[in-house]
């Protein structure tokens, strides 16, 4: 599985994430019939092969952003902290550790909408 598809299915099984915003968890773009609010997620950078005592490993460490959308921001407030919570510090079959390494508010002038996001960074096995 793939680390994107890793990523997404934890978001997407995640009970506090899910009652907010039910299966609305697109990668990198909203569709243009989106209904709010939404979750977006994307792949920022990948620092690859982290050695380990000058043998490859076999890990890279990709950052991703995931972003709650909507006119609410209270309410992307919420999804933000349930977001945080499926990821921080989360493990499972490939995924050693994640950190969440930055947070943003964000703006999207082509629909209005506002977002506010955080920044995490897994260490996982290729």
């Amino acid at each position: 599985m793939t680390v994107e598809a890793t990523l997404y299915d934890r978001l997407s099984n995640f009970a506090g994430l899910t009652a907010l915003v039910g299966n609305r968890i697109y990668p990198v773009v909203l569709p243009e019939d989106v209904t709010y609010p939404a979750v977006t997620y994307k792949r920022m950078s990948t620092v690859p092969n982290v050695s380990c005592m000058v043998e490859d490993a076999g890990l890279v460490r990709p950052r991703f952003q995931v972003a709650a959308w909507g006119s609410v921001y209270d309410d992307l407030v919420d999804i933000k902290e349930q977001v945080r919570s499926a990821l921080k510090r989360w493990s499972t079959t490939g995924v050693q550790d994640t950190f969440v390494v930055e947070e943003l508010d964000l703006y999207d002038k082509d629909t209005t909408k506002i977002g506010t996001a955080i920044e995490v960074e897994l260490i996982y096995e290729e």
